[in-house]
């Protein structure tokens, strides 16, 4: 087991670790990941990162143990909304500052599908939970002690972002590639469509909100994390 006396922070789901690295760049300080998954741990370890093979909801750790806790495109792998929450509260319990969540925004759905449509992430074999926002907003209501805030951000104008595909190109893909995937109509957007959605709960009155957005949605912008699918997997 890891000390995490001497660490910053926990990497919810960190995969291969590229998470990891990801955080430290947004947040600062040193940190560790969690995964359920053994080879992915082998992996994480080959690129010089640390981590653990745990079940984040089951950690042996004391509360408050590190400054802030990550999940980086992680939720929505999880099977079910019960399960989400049970991360989350993990993540608060053991967090002493702040949790911040990033992913896709599942949203919009519907009105895609009545257009041919949909977002290249949305069928993902891997993405077994469409979270929404007022299932985050639901778990985090939980702790009515502290603040939060959920936003959704990379609006989507038009079908011709890369995120939207015709409604028959193959499950799996990765972002739009016209030499790719099938061919897709111009469609303007009237309803607020968004590719990313982002959370932040602050334990304490201190703890700079819009600042952590800032840091976190400027790291994103800047290398384009919100479409890296080696960050999804």
């Amino acid at each position: 087991m890891l000390d995490p006396s001497e660490y910053d922070f926990i990497d919810f789901g960190a995969s291969k670790g590229g998470s990891i690295k990801w955080a430290s760049g947004a947040f600062g300080g040193r940190g560790f990941g969690i995964d359920i998954d053994p080879k992915k741990i082998e992996e994480l370890r080959k690129t010089g990162a640390e981590g653990l093979v745990a079940d984040a909801t089951a950690l042996d750790l004391p509360d408050n143990c590190v400054r802030y806790v990550t999940m980086i495109n992680f939720l929505e792998h999880l099977p079910s909304p019960e399960l989400g929450e049970a991360m989350i509260e993990s993540a608060v319990r053991v967090a002493s500052d702040f949790v911040f969540i990033l992913g896709p925004d599942f949203e919009g759905a519907a009105a895609l599908r009545e257009n041919g449509l949909k977002k290249y992430f949305a069928d993902w074999s891997g993405h077994t939970w469409h979270h929404r926002t007022h299932q985050l907003a639901q778990a985090f209501g939980k702790f009515p002690d502290y603040r939060f805030m959920l936003i959704q951000t990379n609006r989507i104008h038009d079908s011709y972002n890369h995120v939207i595909h015709p409604i028959n190109a193959t499950r799996n893909s990765g972002p739009y590639d016209a030499n790719e995937h099938p061919e897709k109509p111009f469609i303007k957007f009237k309803q607020k469509i968004f590719g990313t959605i982002v959370a932040v709960l602050a334990k304490h009155e201190e703890i700079d909100i819009d600042r952590i957005l800032m840091r976190g949605l400027g790291l994103q912008v800047q290398y384009g994390k919100e479409h890296d699918k080696k960050l999804y997997t």
